[in-house]
């Protein structure tokens, strides 16, 4: 008996295919700024707290620990007011994004002595005759085997005269004789500083 082969076509069955899609939820915020923090007493500030991460925007608050006296944190994460006693503060700082997603971190201040410059007046220099007088100040922040750093502002000292960061003022004064004025600052470890005219 002849065999007879028939090819049977077949429609290809349609199917669905269902990709699962995650949305990818971003990290929590994280504040960004230096955790140590030194303020001079009685100096009116306003630091900008910093974040990154998480769905902006940020929303700051104190979770716990204690500002220094007269500090206060507002909700968009800015340290602002005049410290009054000095010493040392502790306090955890909360940011928290739109979504809930939130971190704290840690933060000491340091509320320090005023910076003061003490040097009040400088003695007359003499042209062609070494001088060397050091500036002195006071308060602030210094950390160990450290001190101030002085530096120029404005105006000029007479030719031949030099201000060393070390607060010396230094050199052998030359021509023309006259009178000098001039502005220094004195700065601290802390970024402190505090400025002088003479």
């Amino acid at each position: 008996m002849p065999f007879y082969f028939s090819q049977i076509l077949k429609r290809p069955v349609p199917f669905l295919f269902l990709a699962a899609c995650w949305a990818q939820t971003p990290d929590p915020p994280r504040i960004t700024n230096s955790t140590f923090i030194t303020i001079a007493q009685a100096t009116s500030v306003s630091i900008p707290l910093n974040a990154n991460g998480g769905t902006p925007p940020y929303i700051y608050s104190l979770q716990s620990g204690t500002l220094p006296t007269g500090l206060f944190l507002t909700q968009s994460g800015v340290l602002t007011g005049a410290v009054g006693v000095f010493g040392d503060y502790f306090a955890n700082i909360k940011v928290t994004d739109t979504v809930g997603q939130s971190s704290t971190a840690s933060f000491q201040f340091r509320v320090v002595q005023p910076l003061t410059i003490i040097t009040s007046s400088l003695a007359n220099a003499r042209t062609g005759s070494p001088y060397l007088q050091t500036l002195t100040g006071s308060g602030g922040f210094t950390v160990l085997f450290s001190s101030y750093t002085w530096s120029l502002v404005s105006g000029a000292l007479p030719i031949g005269l030099v201000l060393n960061s070390n607060g010396e003022i230094a050199g052998t004064p030359q021509p023309p004789p006259g009178i000098y004025t001039f502005t220094v600052r004195m700065a601290d470890s802390g970024n402190n500083s505090v400025l002088r005219a003479f």
